[in-house]
């Protein structure tokens, strides 16, 4: 979520793609050395959740929809965000979280309700699911 808020400088760009072309080598060289051991394909695939989102968000609102697309990644990062705990969530939270304390120290609950969480990102699946099928008809032939 931080990587995609904030842009970058010039300067930070350049580094950023240069460790991540050195991770790619690094990845590569792991790919290599995988084979070279008898290992299955499988063990060497990636999927990134994030990019499948992305990728699934822009092509179902398409470019005359950006700020569509732009909400589906907001709900995938917020639903992630909830789902490991991250202050990003609680930040939007602070109105609905409840905090206490016990002998084992602070706890606070993380709480999210129908309407801004769960009813969005059910739209958006069942929107995109809809879509899948659509496309899946018309290649089809039917």
């Amino acid at each position: 979520m931080v990587r995609g808020v904030f842009a970058l400088t010039d300067e930070q760009s350049v580094l950023r793609d240069q460790d991540a072309a050195r991770l790619q080598k690094r990845l590569d060289s792991c790919v290599v050395l995988a084979s070279e051991l008898g290992l299955p394909s499988a063990a060497t695939a990636r999927l990134n959740n994030t990019d499948v989102i992305t990728w699934a968000a822009k092509h179902v609102h398409r470019q005359d929809e950006p700020l569509l697309a732009s909400g589906v990644q907001l709900l995938w990062r917020t639903g992630s965000a909830a789902a490991h705990g991250q202050r990003s969530f609680a930040m939007t939270r602070l109105d609905r979280n409840s905090q206490r304390t016990d002998d084992g120290g602070t706890v606070m609950e993380l709480r999210g309700d129908l309407a801004r969480d769960v009813g969005p990102s059910a739209a958006a699946a069942t929107f995109t699911i809809s879509e899948a099928l659509r496309l899946y008809d018309s290649r089809n032939g039917a």
